[in-house]
């Protein structure tokens, strides 16, 4: 194959050379024979020597071009790409532009990129380039045309802008415009229960969204793949460079689609991972877009939501020891420690696996929080103290609790008395785990806000079950299904349709992944590299999750919605109500009430 191109690539100097060096310089001359021979270095070297001697002169062009023909003999891709775009730059036309684009072709199928390679022959065929060049560029674009740049035709009809250049494309069939096609590649549903089959039918629906619009029209190829980062490598490299796909959907296990994407960027083709909400994941390559607020960027509007708007001040943290819970609970803790005056008392983990228990964290967030209410008593008496006679004020404290009738015959213990000083807690778990938190919040009694992330939604049937100890809880999270936007009514009635349901987060995961990838091509982005284009201009777009935004430059969507539970229902927060929630209009009676050190005392007679 290499031998062919290479011949090619001669034959085409050769057949020019009559126009451009016979009767020139000698050493050009000369560099022509070697590269006949193959002998690229001694052509490179006689070439460098006359450009170094005559950099502007008449025949600087045609060295520029035989200079990078012999970088191409050596496998130097880049250094031909860069000379023939230099002599493209100096001589838009006639037929030393048209052996130029013969070289970037070459080059550009040398790497792979069979797409620009059919392009760069096409824009060689619209400068007339004579008979024996023409056959040359037909017979290249024939081999081309086998692979997935026939699914381009759109694009190559586009750029024939001659009856030359068309009458080509005629020849080889290509008269229409093809289909565009997306991609999806899930796991098995055997191997995903959950997940696998509500995804790939909401990018069935994605995909039928427009083409009931008729704004475009796409064809989905779909591939499950059982178990396995080689499985879900080997469909994305099929899909690419069998069937031509413009962008891929990518749903499963992170590291199963992660060698998937790598796959898509050693193409070129971009990506969408719905429910990959790893940080940095973009970073595989500039074809892949999260659709999603990361981890951390969702500790971060949780943090800023609870001080921005709600001016709290004091926060404790409980989080699994798993990559999640530390990305969540550090952007958090780092919006926190960006903005003055707020406090993080206390970050607790646990570990999610086997029979946890989250009894020992509960309990010591508590105990700091009552050390913090009597520090605070305290102070408000004027009651001087330091970190010594704090422990002593505090023993003296309990026992005094210890010693009240209440407390003997068991009528109160410390889980009757809330605990005021924290504002807020911030719980991000682990999916499936809600039965593991829920009932925990009336058992330790805190009065504080609770925040969650996102897989407190995951499973809104989990979270109805547990509504009794839910109550007025906020919850950050990608998607609201009870958004009434056109996208969303659309998903539902696809889904009722077909499974006779409502769409679940997986069905809407679906939808907007194809969603961001069809509505690339509606407005005009041909082939993958148009699509990935599009994407990496993509400042906002509406989903049936709703509007979503994107910073200048990156490709992780910076978006959440904040949602509420009450009464059993699931709601978008209402920041005015919030506020009614967290700081009512005092009683009269306990207007300037003074707090002293017998306050779990008080606290215990209050509530008698």
């Amino acid at each position: 194959m290499m031998r062919r191109l290479r011949e090619g690539l001669v034959g085409v100097l050769l057949l020019c050379s009559v126009h451009i060096v016979f009767a020139q310089p000698e050493a050009l001359q000369t560099a022509l024979q070697q590269l006949e021979k193959e002998q690229y270095e001694q052509a490179r070297g006689s070439v460098s020597a006359y450009l170094r001697a005559n950099p502007a002169g008449r025949y600087a062009a045609a060295a520029e071009l035989i200079l990078g023909r012999a970088s191409y003999g050596l496998g130097d891709y880049h250094d031909a790409v860069e000379r023939a775009l230099k002599v493209l730059a100096g001589t838009p036309g006639g037929l030393m532009a048209a052996q130029a684009h013969y070289l970037l072709a070459s080059c550009y199928q040398a790497r792979g990129d069979h797409t620009m390679a059919a392009l760069e022959l096409v824009e060689c065929l619209n400068l007339e380039p004579g008979e024996r060049v023409k056959t040359l560029a037909r017979k290249k674009l024939e081999e081309l045309v086998q692979g997935p740049v026939w699914y381009y035709a759109d694009i190559l009809l586009e750029r024939a802008v001659n009856e030359t250049a068309r009458s080509v494309l005629k020849e080889l069939g290509i008269t229409e415009k093809k289909v565009p096609r997306l991609g999806a590649i899930t796991r098995s549903p055997e191997a995903d229960t959950v997940a696998a089959t509500p995804l790939l039918n909401g990018v069935r629906a994605g995909v039928n969204h427009f083409n009931k619009e008729g704004s475009v029209f796409l064809k989905l190829l779909e591939r499950t793949v059982p178990y396995g980062s080689h499985d879900a490598a080997l469909a994305a490299r099929e899909m690419i460079r069998e069937q031509g796909v413009w962008g891929l959907v990518l749903g499963g296990r992170e590291e199963d689609m992660i060698a998937a994407a790598v796959e898509a960027q050693a193409a070129g083709v971009p990506v969408v991972a719905p429910g990959l909400r790893y940080p940095g994941l973009t970073a595989i390559g500039p074809g892949v877009v999260q659709i999603e607020a990361d981890w951390y960027r969702e500790g971060e509007i949780a943090a800023i939501y609870a001080t921005d708007s709600l001016h709290l001040k004091t926060f404790a943290v409980l989080a699994p020891a798993t990559e999640m819970g530390r990305q969540s609970a550090g952007g958090f803790t780092d919006a926190l420690a960006r903005r003055s005056g707020t406090e993080v008392m206390t970050l607790e983990w646990y570990f999610p696996e086997g029979e946890v228990g989250v009894n020992r964290q509960f309990q010591r967030i508590r105990r700091l929080g009552f050390r913090r209410d009597f520090a605070d008593s305290l102070r408000s008496e004027e009651i001087p103290f330091d970190s010594t006679t704090f422990e002593e004020l505090w023993q003296a404290h309990l026992d005094s609790v210890r010693r009240t009738t209440e407390y003997r015959i068991g009528k109160i213990d410390s889980n009757d008395i809330a605990v005021e000083s924290i504002d807020a807690l911030f719980l991000p778990i682990e999916p499936s785990s809600i039965e593991l938190f829920a009932p925990q919040f009336a058992f330790y009694n805190f009065d504080a806000m609770r925040i969650g992330n996102s897989a407190w939604y995951e499973d809104p049937n989990e979270l109805y079950r547990h509504r009794e100890f839910v109550e007025d809880m906020v919850v950050t999270s990608p998607y609201y299904l009870g958004a009434e936007n056109p996208q969303m009514q659309d998903l539902k009635a696809f889904v009722a349709k077909r499974t006779g349901g409502t769409p679940n987060i997986w069905h809407v995961r679906g939808f907007d992944a194809a969603h961001v990838l069809a509505t690339q091509i509606a407005n005009g982005h041909l082939g993958p590299e148009g699509v990935l284009d599009g994407l990496v201009h993509m400042r906002e777009i509406a989903l049936a999750a709703g509007k979503q935004v994107f910073a200048p430059n990156q490709r992780t969507a910076l978006g959440m919605w904040l949602l509420t539970i009450k009464d059993g229902e699931v709601r978008p927060e209402n920041v005015a109500r919030r506020r009614i929630i967290l700081m009512p209009e005092p009683e009269p009676e306990e207007v300037d009430q003074p707090r002293g050190r017998n306050l779990l005392e008080r606290e215990m007679r209050s509530g008698q």
